[in-house]
Protein backbone atom coordinates (compact mmCIF):
# COMPACT_ATOMS: atom_id res chain seq x y z
CA UNK A 1 0.00 0.00 0.00
CA UNK A 2 1.04 3.59 -0.69
CA UNK A 3 1.73 5.45 2.40
CA UNK A 4 3.05 8.73 4.34
CA UNK A 5 3.22 10.39 7.37
CA UNK A 6 1.07 13.80 7.45
CA UNK A 7 -0.52 16.77 9.30
CA UNK A 8 -3.76 16.66 8.88
CA UNK A 9 -5.86 20.20 8.83
CA UNK A 10 -8.97 21.18 11.13
CA UNK A 11 -11.89 22.49 9.51
CA UNK A 12 -10.69 26.24 9.49
CA UNK A 13 -7.75 26.02 7.70
CA UNK A 14 -9.12 23.22 5.15
CA UNK A 15 -12.29 26.71 4.31
CA UNK A 16 -9.31 28.61 4.38
CA UNK A 17 -7.28 26.58 1.51
CA UNK A 18 -10.36 25.74 -0.28
CA UNK A 19 -10.72 29.60 -0.47
CA UNK A 20 -7.26 29.77 -1.72
CA UNK A 21 -7.82 26.93 -4.41
CA UNK A 22 -10.88 28.51 -5.67
CA UNK A 23 -9.09 31.81 -6.50
CA UNK A 24 -6.27 29.84 -8.44
CA UNK A 25 -9.32 28.08 -10.12
CA UNK A 26 -10.88 31.13 -11.44
CA UNK A 27 -7.52 32.56 -12.33
CA UNK A 28 -6.32 29.41 -14.21
CA UNK A 29 -6.41 28.21 -17.82
CA UNK A 30 -6.39 24.74 -16.64
CA UNK A 31 -4.76 22.63 -13.80
CA UNK A 32 -5.65 19.62 -11.22
CA UNK A 33 -6.85 21.66 -8.12
CA UNK A 34 -6.74 19.53 -4.92
CA UNK A 35 -9.67 17.92 -3.07
CA UNK A 36 -9.95 19.60 0.62
CA UNK A 37 -10.54 16.05 1.70
CA UNK A 38 -7.09 15.52 0.80
CA UNK A 39 -5.65 18.51 1.77
CA UNK A 40 -2.44 17.95 4.30
CA UNK A 41 0.89 18.58 4.90
CA UNK A 42 3.48 15.93 4.34
CA UNK A 43 6.11 15.41 7.40
CA UNK A 44 7.59 11.71 5.33
CA UNK A 45 6.46 10.00 1.94
CA UNK A 46 6.91 6.05 2.51
CA UNK A 47 5.97 5.19 -1.01
CA UNK A 48 4.65 1.30 -1.52
CA UNK A 49 5.35 -0.74 1.74
CA UNK A 50 4.06 -3.75 2.81
CA UNK A 51 1.09 -4.40 5.06
CA UNK A 52 3.09 -5.90 7.67
CA UNK A 53 5.40 -3.14 7.95
CA UNK A 54 2.53 -0.87 9.35
CA UNK A 55 2.45 -1.55 13.11
CA UNK A 56 6.28 -1.24 12.86
CA UNK A 57 5.85 2.15 11.34
CA UNK A 58 3.43 2.96 14.06
CA UNK A 59 5.72 1.90 16.89
CA UNK A 60 8.21 4.67 15.24
CA UNK A 61 5.44 7.06 14.92
CA UNK A 62 5.24 6.43 18.71
CA UNK A 63 8.40 7.47 19.78
CA UNK A 64 7.88 11.03 18.32
CA UNK A 65 7.18 13.37 21.24
CA UNK A 66 7.05 16.89 21.20
CA UNK A 67 4.70 20.00 22.27
CA UNK A 68 1.53 21.12 20.55
CA UNK A 69 2.89 23.82 18.16
CA UNK A 70 1.24 26.53 15.70
CA UNK A 71 1.31 25.74 12.26
CA UNK A 72 0.71 28.84 10.30
CA UNK A 73 -0.29 29.40 6.68
CA UNK A 74 2.26 31.41 5.18
CA UNK A 75 1.98 32.50 1.30
CA UNK A 76 1.38 31.23 -2.58
CA UNK A 77 4.44 29.50 -4.44
CA UNK A 78 4.71 27.45 -7.43
CA UNK A 79 7.47 24.77 -8.35
CA UNK A 80 7.81 25.30 -12.21
CA UNK A 81 8.46 22.37 -14.54
CA UNK A 82 11.78 23.53 -16.74
CA UNK A 83 10.16 24.43 -20.10
CA UNK A 84 6.88 24.06 -19.54
CA UNK A 85 4.52 26.71 -18.45
CA UNK A 86 2.33 24.22 -16.05
CA UNK A 87 3.15 24.87 -12.23
CA UNK A 88 2.80 23.42 -9.39
CA UNK A 89 0.98 25.51 -6.57
CA UNK A 90 1.53 25.31 -2.70
CA UNK A 91 0.98 27.05 0.30
CA UNK A 92 3.56 27.83 2.33
CA UNK A 93 3.87 27.55 6.14
CA UNK A 94 5.56 29.77 8.35
CA UNK A 95 9.18 28.26 9.35
CA UNK A 96 8.31 26.96 13.10
CA UNK A 97 11.25 25.47 14.96
CA UNK A 98 8.98 22.18 16.54
CA UNK A 99 7.67 21.39 12.93
CA UNK A 100 10.80 20.86 11.93
CA UNK A 101 12.26 19.05 14.83
CA UNK A 102 9.39 16.53 14.55
CA UNK A 103 10.25 16.08 11.02
CA UNK A 104 13.88 15.69 10.90
CA UNK A 105 13.29 13.10 14.20
CA UNK A 106 10.24 10.88 12.25
CA UNK A 107 12.63 11.43 9.10
CA UNK A 108 16.10 9.96 10.84
CA UNK A 109 13.84 7.84 13.21
CA UNK A 110 12.56 6.29 9.48
CA UNK A 111 16.21 5.86 7.94
CA UNK A 112 17.49 4.38 11.51
CA UNK A 113 14.79 1.68 10.39
CA UNK A 114 15.53 1.02 6.80
CA UNK A 115 12.50 2.94 5.23
CA UNK A 116 13.58 4.59 2.06
CA UNK A 117 13.18 8.38 1.96
CA UNK A 118 13.91 11.44 -0.47
CA UNK A 119 17.38 13.11 0.89
CA UNK A 120 15.74 16.76 -0.95
CA UNK A 121 15.60 19.37 2.50
CA UNK A 122 11.90 19.60 4.18
CA UNK A 123 10.40 22.21 2.85
CA UNK A 124 6.76 22.49 4.02
CA UNK A 125 3.92 22.97 1.90
CA UNK A 126 0.62 22.63 0.96
CA UNK A 127 0.35 20.92 -2.44
CA UNK A 128 -3.09 23.45 -4.46
CA UNK A 129 -3.11 22.45 -7.91
CA UNK A 130 -0.89 20.55 -10.11
CA UNK A 131 -0.46 20.84 -13.60
CA UNK A 132 -1.70 24.62 -13.36
CA UNK A 133 -1.73 27.21 -16.46
CA UNK A 134 -2.14 30.39 -14.95
CA UNK A 135 -2.24 33.65 -17.33
CA UNK A 136 0.95 35.57 -17.79
CA UNK A 137 -0.02 38.75 -15.91
CA UNK A 138 -1.08 36.75 -12.81
CA UNK A 139 1.03 38.23 -9.64
CA UNK A 140 1.71 35.64 -7.05
CA UNK A 141 2.21 38.86 -4.71
CA UNK A 142 -1.37 40.43 -5.21
CA UNK A 143 -3.00 36.82 -4.65
CA UNK A 144 -0.86 36.50 -1.63
CA UNK A 145 -3.27 39.05 -0.04
CA UNK A 146 -6.01 36.18 0.49
CA UNK A 147 -3.34 34.38 2.97
CA UNK A 148 -4.23 35.84 6.03
CA UNK A 149 -2.03 34.53 9.14
CA UNK A 150 -4.64 31.88 9.60
CA UNK A 151 -3.13 29.14 11.63
CA UNK A 152 -4.20 25.96 13.77
CA UNK A 153 -2.73 24.17 17.06
CA UNK A 154 -0.67 20.56 16.32
CA UNK A 155 -0.98 18.00 18.32
CA UNK A 156 -0.68 14.93 16.67
CA UNK A 157 0.55 13.47 12.83
CA UNK A 158 -1.25 10.70 11.05
CA UNK A 159 -0.35 7.76 9.06
CA UNK A 160 -2.45 7.90 6.05
CA UNK A 161 -2.86 5.59 3.29
CA UNK A 162 -3.23 6.93 -0.85
CA UNK A 163 -5.54 4.98 -3.13
CA UNK A 164 -7.25 5.58 -6.03
CA UNK A 165 -11.16 4.64 -5.16
CA UNK A 166 -13.45 4.68 -8.25
CA UNK A 167 -10.51 6.37 -10.05
CA UNK A 168 -10.70 9.30 -7.69
CA UNK A 169 -7.04 9.87 -5.49
CA UNK A 170 -8.49 9.43 -1.75
CA UNK A 171 -6.09 9.76 2.04
CA UNK A 172 -7.27 7.38 4.43
CA UNK A 173 -6.03 7.76 7.57
CA UNK A 174 -4.99 4.31 9.05
CA UNK A 175 -3.33 5.75 12.34
CA UNK A 176 -3.20 8.95 14.60
CA UNK A 177 -0.06 9.48 16.98
CA UNK A 178 -0.85 12.38 19.87
CA UNK A 179 2.31 14.63 19.96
Amino acid sequence: MRLFIAINFNDNIKKKLQEIIEGLRGESKRGSFSRIENLHLTLAFLGEIEAEKVAYLKSIMDEIDAEPFQLQLSHLGVFNRKGSSEGLYWCGIKHNKILYKVQEKLAAMLKENDFNLDDKPFKPHITLARRCILPKDFSLESFNRLIVDDSMVVNEISLMKSERINEVLTYTEIYKKKI
